[in-house]
């Protein structure tokens, strides 16, 4: 799930309604105070894609969904301010977009 809520949200979701499907949904990363916005590059944060899945897929989990694949370079647009990283980054000014690190951990799950 993440660091706020641990997989066993799906355990207890998955008891009490073993006849319906869970698809998390909303999943990013960069969204800590700390930790805020697009870091482009960073592998730790395609390790934490790879964990949520991971750990998701092993709850119960039948799929799992990115909020964002593609953000400009200020982790936007959003209109609560809510500036995230996302598995593509687009220069719109350069006319180019980059491939972050959890752009190649979420295709080890396809």
């Amino acid at each position: 799930m993440n660091r706020l809520i641990g997989p066993w949200v799906l355990d207890k979701v998955h008891k009490s309604y073993p006849d319906k499907f869970i698809l998390p949904s909303e999943a990013c990363t960069g969204y800590s105070m700390k930790e805020r916005g697009v870091k482009l590059g960073n592998w730790e944060r395609a390790e934490e894609y790879a964990s949520d899945i991971l750990q998701d897929l092993n709850h119960w989990a039948s799929g799992w969904t990115d909020w964002n694949l593609a953000l400009d370079t200020g982790g936007g647009p959003t209109w609560v301010k809510n500036f995230v990283d996302s598995p593509i980054i687009v220069n719109a000014t350069a006319e180019e977009f980059y491939k972050q690190p959890m752009y190649y951990a979420l295709g080890h799950f396809r």
